[in-house]
């Protein structure tokens, strides 16, 4: 409790003493009595001290009041609710000139003309720079021929056995993506999303990816259903086909 009370007031005496205008009274205080300041710093006695105070810093109760409260109250006030204006005048006049200056300074700056040793290390740089954006341009140029070399060998192939690219989908096919081919057959092609996860034997993560791939294979499609408010998962025609030759296939082995 002791301790609460002792720091809630010491908080609060903070705050106080963090006023603009305590701090302004306590500075303008000190400048108008400054012979106050001047005698209590000495190394006279406790008892010259105080009759110096009485004769040469407060000999009269006008001077206390005046030079003690009044005066500093009214330099506190000035310093906190006049001084800012002249202030920012003075702070944007300040600015401008300093603007004005960097203007003047980069405006020489662009008329003056290159040294030959600037000139000829911008030229340097300039056709390194040249010959680098160069280099780049060659190797996405010739990565950009094998790309096509590729793609034109893969129609090539594609061309000359039709089935192939299918094949090649079936053949990356695990179980449970072949599950998942079984269950929309016995659904008639398309099933609701959330029963195909309640159907199959993984885990709902394993199925959600196993449909995620089996839609990035083109084996099935993806569509949302406002009548059933959920999305729909259907064969494609290259899903059909991975299921016919998967089933081929098993009827085959011995």
């Amino acid at each position: 409790m002791l301790t609460d009370i002792l720091e809630s007031a010491k908080q609060s005496l903070i705050e106080r003493l963090s006023s603009p205008l305590l701090g302004a009274f306590f500075l303008s205080w000190c400048a108008w009595n400054w012979k106050f300041v001047v005698i209590l710093l000495s190394d006279n006695t406790v008892t010259t001290t105080f009759s110096l105070i009485e004769t040469i810093a407060f000999p009269d109760y006008s001077t206390i009041i005046f030079r003690g409260l009044v005066f500093p109250l009214l330099s506190a006030c000035a310093y906190v609710f006049i001084y800012p204006y002249p202030a920012r005048f003075i702070y944007d006049f300040t600015l401008r000139r300093q603007r004005e200056i960097n203007q003047t300074k980069q405006r020489i700056s662009d008329e003056t003309p290159l040294t030959i040793e600037d000139s000829r290390r911008f030229r340097s740089e300039y056709i390194e720079k040249e010959r680098r954006q160069a280099a780049l341009i060659q190797g996405l140029s010739d990565e950009i021929t094998s790309l096509n070399e590729a793609l034109s060998a893969r129609d090539k192939q594609i061309k000359a056995n039709p089935h192939s690219g299918a094949k090649i989908s079936y053949d990356r096919l695990d179980e449970s993506q072949l599950e998942l081919l079984h269950l929309l057959e016995e659904s008639g092609g398309e099933s609701p999303e959330p029963d195909l996860i309640t159907q199959s034997n993984e885990t709902k993560v394993k199925t959600e990816f196993n449909i995620g791939e089996l839609e990035r294979k083109n084996l099935v499609s993806r569509h949302f259903s406002n009548r059933v408010r959920a999305h729909i998962i259907a064969f494609t025609h290259d899903g059909r086909r991975a299921l016919i030759e998967s089933q081929q296939g098993a009827s085959k082995a011995p």
